[in-house]
């Protein structure tokens, strides 16, 4: 798999830290599958292909987004 559309997440909140360990197996590397002309950005996790959800760069209250070139 290239790197392109891959991002690593960071939670910063208690609820991203346990939807990390919960739905994510504690992965932080997502794919990328579409970038909003809001600037919001919606993931899905790796290892669960079924767990979706979105980050707000850059002021998310749960998230640190960094795309991987």
């Amino acid at each position: 798999m290239t790197l392109r559309n891959l991002a690593k997440v960071t939670p910063k909140s208690d609820t991203a830290r346990n939807n990390l360990a919960q739905y994510m197996n504690g992965n932080q590397y997502v794919k990328i599958e579409q970038k909003k002309e809001n600037g919001r950005i919606i993931v899905s996790s790796q290892t669960n292909v079924d767990y979706w959800f979105w980050v707000d760069p850059p002021d998310d209250p749960h998230w640190y987004l960094e795309e991987l070139k």
